[in-house]
């Protein structure tokens, strides 16, 4: 089936629902800036990574509350600034649970967690139907396709791009999802 802008915003809006629903389970709360941690020793030490009286690990605290950066919410899949904030949020609450750096691999092996904590979210459908309404399992597959298209995708972009990133990431996974996304992406 042929991927559409309507199909990969409703994809989005799934996303979101399941974002909702992790950041509820685990209590992640965060907020948008433009001085959030860019740099994987720059989100670990916004989680406070060190000494915690006897144990070695993150402050609980700041782990859960996570500053997401502000900008370049505009050309995205999500329909809203905040959809995209919260997406930013779960992704990197991630990354420092699973102890995942910002290198290819780590982006990587982030995004496939992320798809089993979706999954996971997925699976607690008695606890939170309300929260996915009338959306289907064929959703979720899309919810999947999308979110590796925006991380793994997006550094495979990055890697053959001298560092960029697509600049309209809506457009890109567009592209990417038709495998119409350009040569040097195959």
């Amino acid at each position: 089936m042929t991927w559409t802008i309507t199909r990969i915003r409703r994809a989005a809006d799934t996303i979101d629902c399941i974002n909702r629903i992790i950041c509820d389970m685990q209590d992640i709360t965060y907020a948008a800036t433009a001085t959030a941690p860019d740099t994987w020793p720059a989100l670990q030490a916004s989680a406070k990574w060190g000494c915690q009286g006897a144990a070695f690990g993150y402050n609980w605290h700041a782990l859960h509350h996570r500053e997401v950066w502000n900008g370049a919410s505009d050309k995205t899949i999500f329909t809203s600034d905040e959809q995209n904030f919260r997406t930013r949020a779960v992704h990197d609450f991630i990354h420092l649970i699973t102890n995942n750096d910002f290198t290819p691999k780590g982006e990587r092996t982030t995004c496939e967690h992320q798809v089993r904590w979706m999954q996971s979210a997925w699976a607690s459908r008695a606890y939170v139907s309300h929260a996915l309404g009338d959306r289907s399992i064929h959703d979720l597959s899309d919810a999947i396709a999308v979110v590796r298209a925006e991380v793994a995708g997006q550094v495979a972009y990055n890697e053959t791009h001298d560092g960029a990133f697509p600049v309209d990431q809506l457009q890109f996974t567009l592209d990417y999802l038709n495998g119409t996304a350009p040569a040097d992406m195959a």
